[in-house]
């Protein structure tokens, strides 16, 4: 698999909670991890935008549209079908925790994170599975981040979003540049290759996640 992870960070509250994060670090002392339960694995398309002609004329080639839409949907339902077989959502939280807590050991932060605290270390998997709108078979798992003081205040907010494309070694093409060619594509991985791409890099996510609490210091 083509090891590529890129962590897209939202910049909506950088200036302010990273500030107070700065600020009310050193007295967060003992905090607790809590990693929410997420929902169910997706499997992402690009939504369809076809417009039907009011005459003749485009006729032939929104036809081939609609039939490359619909192709694309019974793929996607098939990589559904098999993402859900190769991961949940216990697993998945079981594997952000597991790693949060071996990364953040990593790290040197002014507090301790661990199973108990005052203070909570909140993660939120927003949604996870495999992404084809690009024209590129993906991984992907988005998260919120909060943390929160002993007095139940938030000091700290921040939104990731981990990408990983899907390489050669798994059979798959990596200069795709066709949605149902990205689509047909993860139809194609099998629910164990699937686990472990969720798996790892769900795992490669919680790392990112402990890197950035260190960086926005």
């Amino acid at each position: 698999m083509m090891r590529t992870c890129v962590m897209v960070v939202a910049g909506l509250f950088i200036s302010g909670c990273h500030k107070r994060y700065q600020r009310h670090a050193k007295d967060l002392g003992h905090v607790k991890l809590v990693v929410e339960r997420p929902a169910g694995a997706t499997v992402e398309s690009a939504d369809a935008d076809v417009a039907i002609p009011a005459d003749e004329t485009g006729v032939v080639e929104t036809v081939a549209e609609v039939a490359m839409d619909v192709a694309t949907v019974v793929l996607a339902a098939k990589a559904q079908k098999k993402l859900d077989r190769a991961t949940s959502p216990g697993e998945t939280r079981a594997a952000m925790a597991a790693g949060l807590l071996q990364s953040v050991d990593n790290e040197s932060l002014p507090y301790k994170v661990g199973e108990k605290g005052r203070s909570r270390l909140v993660i939120s998997i927003e949604n996870y599975g495999l992404d084809a709108s690009s024209g590129m078979p993906m991984a992907f798992v988005s998260t919120r981040t909060s943390i929160f003081n002993k007095q139940g205040k938030p000091v700290y907010r921040a939104m990731e979003t981990c990408y990983r494309s899907i390489g050669p070694d798994a059979q798959i093409p990596i200069d795709s540049v066709d949605n149902l060619l990205a689509m047909k594509a993860l139809s194609e991985l099998g629910a164990k290759r699937m686990a472990k791409i969720m798996e790892s890099l769900t795992e490669q996510c919680a790392e990112e996640i402990a890197a950035e609490l260190v960086l926005h210091l």
